[in-house]
């Protein structure tokens, strides 16, 4: 599975929220060209239950993730993410950030994020910030 750009989870939470340009930026390509990965979904879910409000956040979430592309992490990402881990074993990244960079890679996407430092020491990975 090919993809343009992977919505790394503060991405999202910036449209959800209407904050900054993501939104606008996201707007400019074609659905097709954007995903999100099951890590991401699993940290928007969290993030509901975590809310002030988790039944309007939880709808919110399950509302974005209906008309977005989902990517899930399967076999290739598996092998990926062993990779990057051993990489970078002794700086790692977060573990959410090794699956959702793992299936960036495994769908050669770019990976909009505003923790671009985190995931820019992911050898071959690319990373912007759209704020």
């Amino acid at each position: 599975m090919s993809l343009t750009y992977l919505l790394d989870t503060d991405a999202v939470v910036d449209i959800l929220r209407r904050r900054h340009r993501v939104a606008e930026r996201v707007a400019e390509v074609s659905p097709e060209d954007v995903g999100v990965s099951a890590m991401t979904v699993a940290e928007l879910l969290y993030g509901s239950l975590c809310s002030q409000d988790p039944e309007r956040s939880e709808r919110e979430v399950r509302r974005f993730v209906e008309v977005v592309r989902i990517v899930p992490f399967g076999r290739a990402a598996a092998a990926v993410h062993s990779r990057i881990r051993y990489d970078l074993r002794r700086k790692t990244i977060g573990p959410n950030d090794l699956v959702i960079a793992a299936t960036a890679l495994t769908t050669k996407a770019t990976v909009i994020t505003a923790n671009v430092r985190e995931f820019a020491r992911v050898d071959g990975l690319v990373a912007e910030n759209w704020r």
